[in-house]
């Protein structure tokens, strides 16, 4: 789960990011059931409305980033991502007075987006328009959940919308937390992989110890953003590429 803070350094603003990891209980992990499949990972995005995700990146669709890296990571495993190409294949999802969303409310609006086989290969992205809450909590700093053992993320668009005044920031922050979340869902830093070196922080045990990679429990995204780099953005450690490879 990502909490961020903000805050300004030598005149560039970086908003860090934080994940808070849930813990839900499942008879077998969504990443054992993808790589025992060897099939293809299809990502399914759903969103309320007033909650729709950012779309444009530098004249490209934003979730060709997502798409781009998850690709790479899972290449080795011949594993290919089915993920929106454009705004026609984001789904929407209902109208709720409630902006405060419990696990299992946003399990239960993932439901009927859910393939009822045993090889089960899509993830369910949900954007909405409210917070996360837990252990009768509301948590307004949280950008984004993984539950943990499913195949359901959750993006929390208010806390997206408000961890930056600049739209380039704020469109890498989303697609940050969605490659952060969804590595956790197929398995990374133990959560369903078994780390083949010792790459897993002390500090926080869901996340990799290597400052450099996306699955750190905090990363950078400024407004430095060079126009001759394709993406401003962290990716997968050497360690993290080992552990799907295996």
């Amino acid at each position: 789960m990502y909490q961020k803070t903000v805050s300004v350094l030598g005149g560039v603003l970086i908003i860090v990011v934080y994940l808070f990891y849930l813990s839900y209980n499942s008879k077998e992990n969504f990443s054992e059931v993808l790589f025992k499949s060897k099939t293809n990972l299809q990502i399914l995005v759903a969103c309320q409305e007033d909650a729709e995700p950012y779309l444009n990146y530098k004249e490209r669709f934003a979730f060709s980033i997502s798409n781009k890296y998850l690709s790479e990571l899972l290449s080795t495993n011949h594993i290919t991502i089915s993920g929106p190409n454009s705004e026609s294949e984001i789904y929407a999802l209902p109208h709720l007075e409630d902006i405060y969303f419990s696990k299992k409310e946003i399990l239960a609006l993932a439901k009927p987006f859910s393939i009822k086989k045993k090889k089960n290969n899509r993830l369910i992205v949900l954007f909405l328009n409210g917070f996360l809450k837990s252990n009768q909590k509301v948590h307004k700093s949280i950008l984004g959940i993984n539950l943990d053992n499913t195949n359901v993320i959750a993006m929390f668009k208010p806390v997206i919308e408000n961890s930056s005044p600049n739209f380039k920031v704020r469109t890498l922050n989303e697609q940050m937390t969605l490659i952060h979340e969804i590595g956790h869902a197929i398995g990374l830093v133990n959560n369903g992989l078994s780390p083949i070196n010792n790459h897993v922080s002390r500090a926080s045990k869901d996340h990799c110890s290597d400052s450099l990679c996306i699955m750190y429990k905090e990363f950078l995204a400024t407004e430095g953003l060079k126009e001759n780099e394709d993406y401003n953005l962290k990716s997968f450690c050497s360690d993290c590429q080992l552990d799907i490879s295996y």
